[in-house]
């Protein structure tokens, strides 16, 4: 039986060890972004008039990119940001044990654009529920990428909220 060269043993550790190294291209993992809510309890007039309020922190070491910015403030460094319909942010509703529903929210008038959100970096942001009153389980979804480049491989994540009430 012949005997296995040195050069290709080497090869097929370093590709193993490879496929099972962290991302080469530094993405980050789910659960990047820590989102808290203000409170515990809103009662719907807070949560429709004020808002959900919170925090928004990238715990990753990498910058990351969500369409949560108001569109009429030109710069991608933005504070606070918009949880609004058509953007990366949603107030989601349980509907079931393990289910959530998006639930509407204000719109931006003038739109929404990606901003960045730098590791290390805490953001506010506000999220107005709309429609017709519903108590419940709540909680803030933000979606967001690693890229908006398109010539640069983007993975995309959505993080939650820990659940709060409406009433």
């Amino acid at each position: 039986m012949p005997r296995p060269h040195w050069g290709m043993l080497f090869f097929a550790s370093a590709l193993t060890a490879c496929a099972t190294a962290s991302d080469p291209l530094g993405n980050p993992s789910p659960g990047s972004l820590a989102i808290e809510p203000e409170k515990s309890s809103y009662t719907w007039s807070e949560a429709s008039a004020d808002g959900i309020r919170g925090t928004i922190r990238n715990t990753s070491d990498r910058i990351l990119y969500s369409r949560i910015g108001d569109a009429f403030l030109i710069s991608v460094d933005q504070d606070p940001l918009l949880i609004a319909n058509l953007s990366d942010g949603a107030v989601e509703r349980q509907i079931g044990s393990d289910t959530w529903a998006r639930v509407p929210t204000a719109s931006s008038i003038e739109g929404v654009r990606f901003v960045v959100l730098r590791p290390g970096q805490t953001y506010h942001f506000i999220g107005q529920l709309s429609g017709t009153p519903q108590d419940g389980m709540y909680r803030v979804a933000i979606s967001y990428r690693t890229s908006i480049n398109d010539e640069e491989p983007s993975r995309s994540f959505t993080d939650h909220s820990p659940a709060f009430a409406v009433r």
